[in-house]
């Protein structure tokens, strides 16, 4: 049983680094989108402000 046991600990920091890689795969491209519609609502309320001001 302690053997099993020992196994299952041994492959859980594989499991969680496996799992935690995965994880920044799917969120790297998530931080450009957020930098784009950033600049692109930036770009918008320039637009507008300057149409308000006239």
């Amino acid at each position: 049983m302690n053997a099993r046991l020992d196994k299952a600990e041994g492959n859980t920091n594989v499991d969680i680094i496996a799992i935690l890689k995965q994880v920044e795969s799917n969120t790297k491209g998530l931080s450009y989108d957020i930098d784009y519609l950033a600049k692109k609502v930036g770009k918008h309320e320039l637009e507008l402000n300057r149409l308000n001001r006239n």
